[in-house]
């Protein structure tokens, strides 16, 4: 999507047309084995490897990630939000630009997506946190932007991860149970946007 948002030293995705020549040898490859094209997209957020980046990680707040070492990130202001919801929509638009039949937006796993939806990473106190209905708005803009970005004959599916698990399973003030949440996402989806749940993944 863009070099600010990328989480790992290996990945590669669709930040700018250069990468459309690999994405559609990529997405070709896949077809070829008869198999449907989906090219996953994801922001990292306060997860991005601070191999990767050279600037201080973005995120819903400034609150680290429950990790060893984990790096403070600062909170993304109006204009870089409105951005991402943009950059969402341009890497939608370039995996269908190259081939894929259609994208999945990573919104679990402790991505950025996530740290919006999330209340104990998201301790806004302005439009994009605060109340269940207020930290999905980011989620929602973007799911919104990629299905417009890609029209309505294209696969979007979304992924997320709801619920905690291991020492942090209990849930949060503020967090719903696995299949209420599916249910509370897959209806404010823009249809049709399929919702993915992955239900055992930390969603701090």
């Amino acid at each position: 999507m863009e070099q600010v948002k990328r989480g790992f030293s290996w990945a590669s995705g669709p930040q700018g047309d250069r990468h459309l020549p690999s994405l559609a040898r990529a997405a070709q490859a896949i077809k070829d084995e008869g198999a449907v094209a989906l090219l996953q997209i994801h922001d990292a957020g306060r997860m991005s490897d601070p191999r990767v980046i050279d600037w201080t990680p973005r995120s819903a707040s400034d609150i680290p990630a429950e990790r060893p070492n984990a790096l403070q990130p600062r909170p993304m202001s109006q204009d870089e939000i409105m951005g991402s919801v943009a950059a969402f929509a341009a890497a939608a638009r370039r995996a269908v630009q190259a081939g894929f039949d259609g994208v999945e937006i990573h919104g679990a796993n402790t991505y950025l997506l996530q740290q919006f939806f999330s209340p104990h990473s998201n301790r806004r106190e302005d439009d994009w946190g605060g109340d269940l209905q207020r930290r999905m708005r980011f989620p929602l803009a973007v799911a919104r932007a990629v299905r417009r970005a890609v029209g309505d004959n294209v696969v979007v599916g979304y992924r997320f991860s709801p619920a905690r698990s291991g020492k942090n399973r209990h849930h949060h003030r503020g967090h719903l149970r696995p299949r209420r949440c599916a249910m509370r996402t897959q209806s404010r989806l823009p249809a049709p946007v399929l919702a993915r749940l992955q239900p055992r993944l930390a969603a701090r």
